[in-house]
């Protein structure tokens, strides 16, 4: 299966759901300015 990336305010690029609750989904990204691994609510 293929992902499909988002990109964020022009900076985060979106991956996988890592997880979600009631409220919102958690998704596991990197931050394009920092070159950094994130977790996006």
């Amino acid at each position: 299966m293929q992902e499909t990336t988002h990109v964020l305010a022009d900076r985060y690029e979106l991956g996988r759901v890592l997880g979600e609750g009631g409220m919102a989904r958690v998704y596991r990204g990197v931050d394009r300015q920092l070159r950094r691994p994130v977790a996006v609510k």
